[in-house]
């Protein structure tokens, strides 16, 4: 087993305890070689499943060990120090479970969208009295009551209300409607054209209607400036895949 295979060095660049120059090099191994990489994805899977406690974790790898009894035979036989059986018995398998798991990790394109979705629109509506209708629709919007905003937001037909309306039956589950509102013209030309067709797309993929979805995405992947060009760029991997 090469040293540069040493999973307690990879571990400890994860931890940040390394030197500069020794991270350094480190972080080029995981860079450009296939093993070190998943070894690294092994560590991170591993310590989020035991959280950080490094008892559970070493318990974890003297199990792994123990499976691998022929490995800790061979290398005692040759006289090798037990750090370095226990690198050479748990090595491939943190790569395996390393690679396993991310690939398994990975969300799809639902589960990217429902990310989304489930994240509010960070942006908060303008107010003008507290007293309006408007107002207390959004109001309601930012207390998460989504079906009282938007029977209040539905009253009114400007670019904000309908937009943020549109959000509301987004959270809601009607993609149908929130694409209605997203694709009014009313939209167009304003501050919420971007935000509305970011949106739009989301429901499109909510509804299964990807190729709709897959034109705004390249519109929105194609722009220098639009505020979720990375994430369409990303849903459009999905899409190829």
């Amino acid at each position: 087993m090469e040293a540069k295979y040493n999973y307690e060095l990879i571990k400890d660049y994860l931890e940040g305890l390394l030197d500069s120059k020794t991270a350094e090099g480190v972080q080029q191994l995981i860079k450009n070689d296939e093993t070190a990489k998943n070894i690294a994805l092994g560590i991170l899977t591993l310590d989020k499943k035991f959280l950080g406690n490094e008892q559970a974790f070493d318990a974890y790898i003297d199990g792994l060990l123990q499976t691998q009894q022929e490995i800790i035979d061979r290398h005692q036989v040759v006289r090798k120090s037990f750090p370095w059986v226990k690198i050479a018995a748990t090595v491939l398998l943190i790569a395996v479970v390393g690679l396993a798991s991310y690939r398994y990790l990975q969300p799809n394109l639902m589960e990217l969208v429902n990310q989304e979705i489930s994240t509010p629109y960070p942006n908060t509506p303008t107010f003008r009295s507290s007293t309006t209708a408007l107002d207390k629709g959004y109001t309601a919007y930012l207390k998460g009551d989504y079906s009282e905003a938007s029977a209040l937001l539905s009253k009114f037909d400007n670019a904000e209300s309908l937009f943020f309306n549109g959000l509301c039956q987004l959270y809601l589950g009607n993609s149908q409607k929130a694409v209605e509102l997203f694709n009014k013209a009313d939209l167009s030309t304003t501050r919420y054209e971007e935000q509305g067709a970011w949106y739009a797309a989301l429901a499109y993929v909510s509804l299964n209607e990807i190729d709709r979805a897959k034109i705004i995405l390249l519109k929105i992947s194609t722009s220098q400036n639009h505020f979720k060009k990375d994430r369409a760029e990303l849903l459009l991997e999905k899409i190829k895949d």
